[in-house]
């Protein structure tokens, strides 16, 4: 894909999360307010205000040179990682695994003991 089209993707993936956000967020205010709504319109106040503020965020996104450019020299730079093969990534997850398991097992050990030595001294005083 070209980078205008992953950026295009990118605008309209945010703008869709926008509307889920705000149509959420409105019919809980819209709820609590107690607002009147009519069960003839085809969409909710909530979501109808929902899709527009969307629809703003996709064209302000859009429309704006900075944030296009911006946009489009981070997909640029994402094109230029060098992403490590699956084996050196398996590899790394084993060996995180492995050190969190022996931290584990190291800390299990001294809290363990660290809690005898409490109860010890204390059944003393």
């Amino acid at each position: 894909m070209n980078q205008k089209r992953i950026v295009t993707i990118s605008f309209a993936l945010l703008s869709v999360l926008v509307f889920f956000v705000f149509k959420n967020l409105l019919e809980l205010v819209w709820g609590l307010l107690r607002l009147p709504s009519y069960d003839q319109w085809p969409l909710t106040p909530a979501v109808g205000l929902a899709v527009i503020l969307a629809a703003l965020v996709f064209f302000f996104l859009e429309k704006n040179i900075k944030i296009s450019a911006f946009v489009n020299d981070v997909v640029v730079e994402l094109g230029k990682v060098t992403w490590p093969q699956r084996k050196e990534t398996v590899l790394s997850a084993v060996v995180v695994i492995v050190m969190v398991g022996i931290a584990s097992v190291f800390l299990f050990t001294f809290d363990t003991l660290w809690g005898s030595l409490v109860q010890v001294l204390l059944s003393r005083v």
